[in-house]
């Protein structure tokens, strides 16, 4: 008979660091299975996550929504309250080490995990910067002439922002592009 596993349960975390900021950071594990590098590499390559078409290792993927109450002033529309939410989904492999394996394969496998995390670690913190950069930007909106002009001076400002930090992602992916080796 074989025994049963049981399915890697998802994770959900909530953070308010600053008034009108909330975080979201879910943590989404698939289970792997093997006993060795090429076995993992092979269940991640069948069973991972799919990015841009493929299917990898691990990824992070963060999403940023935002809103702000504005209200006539003497210099025109200003933003009086903001409010930003940021949904961060990190999916990495778990793996249930069969009985009587050699410790130089736990080893393996916990810098195997150890180097997917850091990785997915920094997209993380891009997107918890975002977050803040976004809040940030909206606060410092200069008044505009009527409401209009306002949301539109915002949504452009919102638009730079994420550029910028998905610019951070894709250079964090081609920095650390990297083949794992025993």
């Amino acid at each position: 008979m074989v025994p049963s596993v049981a399915k890697p349960r998802r994770r959900v975390r909530r953070e308010r660091p600053a008034a009108g900021l909330c975080l979201t950071f879910v943590e989404w594990p698939y289970l792997i299975v093997g006993a060795d590098i090429p076995q993992w590499l092979e269940s991640m390559a069948l069973l991972g996550p799919k990015r841009d078409g493929r299917r990898v290792a691990a990824c992070t993927e963060w999403r940023l929504t935002w809103s702000f109450r504005d209200a006539t002033s003497t210099w025109g529309h200003a933003i009086i309250d903001v409010v930003v939410e940021l949904t961060v989904i990190t999916k990495l492999p778990v793996w249930r080490p069969p009985l009587g394996l050699e410790s130089s394969v736990l080893e393996c496998w916990r810098r195997l995990q150890h180097a997917l995390s850091v990785h997915e670690d920094e997209h993380c913190r891009n997107g918890v910067a975002a977050a803040h950069a976004l809040a940030t930007a909206l606060w410092a909106m200069p008044p505009q002439k009527d409401s209009d002009r306002l949301a539109v001076a915002a949504a452009s400002a919102a638009v730079q922002v994420v550029k910028r930090f998905r610019a951070l992602d894709r250079e964090h992916d081609l920095q650390e592009h990297w083949a794992y080796e025993a």
